[in-house]
């Protein structure tokens, strides 16, 4: 304590200084007055820091965590902190939406929350959440949890998760216990008038993702339920991002599954009111689609919000990772989500359940060595990776050499996978 205080009484300008002091304060010395204190200092100094304000969340969180210990705290002081933190966290991904951190902090403090809220009941959560006295933070921290959970899993997608990631999944998942009776509280809640619907709706849907654990293994019955409630949603708050991913994946299982041209209308309203990293790039992938049988117009366009998806996800860690890939079929269900690709084979260096997906034919039309190139397919550009080991090199003699190859769809651009000569 007294090295950290002299460092930031010494340097006071160092925000990190201050910063780590109120960190001391909260997890070590359990003064979470002085904590905040140091820590709001350090903010002053520099409020575009993700990590000073997962520091404050954090000292909410370790507040919040003793206070479950007592016997004599209430509910409702526990859910004031917890809110808090949720706000610090969430302030900590608005700055940076890569620091996984600040979805875990919060995964986590929800889940001792829920746990907290019936230790001493013989309610489970979901019982607790048809009380008309129902806390509503408590009521909608499942759709919370489960919404930052598939961020974490799409910023890591293609990638083994986090022993974190892994972790907090495992808590959320043990509170579900019986599927069945969780669904018909959720859908109790529905026709409560002083209930907020859209996170009970968005709530089963993510119930019937955990007991069928994908959208494809769901069956279609089910599956027409979570669009119809998802569409519910949108009607309500149209440009809700947590809504349109999961609804995006969801329709084009759907039979018959809507237009693409429906779909960019709805993702053109989307990107207009919000300026979203994934109302870009589904706008390009959803034209590619169309200019890949040949229209011209949508080329320019699939082009336009490509390059704008690149230059909006330049500083994301992710966005060299293809989220998206062209499947077999026509319209939006040639579009195949990476999750069901299984897991990435290191001895073909692809994914081992490529069967849904589609090889598409192509011209090499730009070899700048092993690690760089481009292919030409419709008049449309994509990247590859030439590589100097295979049995058939390609080099600058393969320009206009005819290939075929996978498509996948990064936030930075389209991008050519698995490229063979004819």
């Amino acid at each position: 304590m007294e090295v950290l205080k002299l460092l930031a009484e010494t340097i006071p300008d160092e925000a990190h200084f201050w910063a780590h002091l109120g960190r001391y304060q909260s997890a070590m010395m359990e003064n979470y007055e002085a904590s905040l204190e140091s820590v709001d200092k350090a903010i002053n100094l520099q409020q575009d820091d993700p990590l000073l304000w997962h520091m404050k969340g954090m000292s909410y969180r370790y507040n919040a965590q003793k206070l479950m210990s007592s016997s004599e705290v209430s509910l409702r002081e526990i859910v004031d902190l917890a809110e808090r933190a949720s706000a610090c966290f969430e302030e900590s991904r608005n700055i940076n939406p890569d620091h996984e951190h600040a979805y875990i902090s919060e995964i986590q403090l929800l889940a001792r929350v829920l746990n907290f809220a019936v230790k001493d009941t013989d309610e489970s959560i979901f019982q607790y959440a048809q009380r008309q006295n129902a806390i509503p933070y408590l009521r909608e921290a499942f759709d919370r949890a489960e919404s930052l959970l598939a961020i974490v899993r799409a910023n890591r997608e293609g990638t083994r998760g986090s022993s974190y990631e892994e972790g907090c999944r495992a808590r959320i998942r043990e509170f579900y216990g019986d599927y069945q009776e969780a669904l018909q509280i959720w859908d109790s809640l529905l026709d409560r008038h002083d209930v907020d619907r859209p996170p009970v709706r968005r709530q089963i849907v993510y119930a019937h993702i955990a007991r069928s654990q994908s959208w494809g293994q769901m069956p279609n019955k089910n599956r027409d339920r979570c669009i119809a409630l998802l569409q519910d949603n949108l009607d309500e708050q149209p440009y809700n991002a947590k809504d349109l991913r999961l609804w995006l994946q969801a329709v084009r299982l759907a039979n018959p599954a809507p237009t693409i041209e429906s779909l960019i209308e709805r993702v053109s309203y989307w990107k207009a009111n919000t300026s979203a990293l994934d109302a870009t790039y589904y706008l390009y992938v959803l034209y590619w689609l169309q200019a890949i049988e040949g229209l011209t117009y949508e080329r320019d366009l699939a082009e336009r919000f490509m390059q704008e998806s690149a230059q909006q996800s330049q500083n994301r860690r992710n966005r060299l990772r293809s989220f998206e890939w062209l499947g077999n079929g026509r319209g939006i269900n040639r579009l195949v989500h990476q999750s069901t690709l299984g897991n990435w084979n290191r001895d073909i260096n692809f994914w081992s359940n490529a069967n849904t997906l589609s090889r598409v034919e192509g011209v090499i039309s730009e070899v700048r060595g092993p690690e760089r190139g481009t292919l030409q397919v419709n008049g449309m550009s994509c990247f590859f990776v030439p590589g100097a080991k295979r049995d058939d090199p390609i080099s600058k003699d393969s320009i206009n050499r005819r290939v075929d190859f996978y498509i996948g769809f990064s936030y930075s651009g389209v991008r050519a996978w698995d490229v063979k000569l004819f």
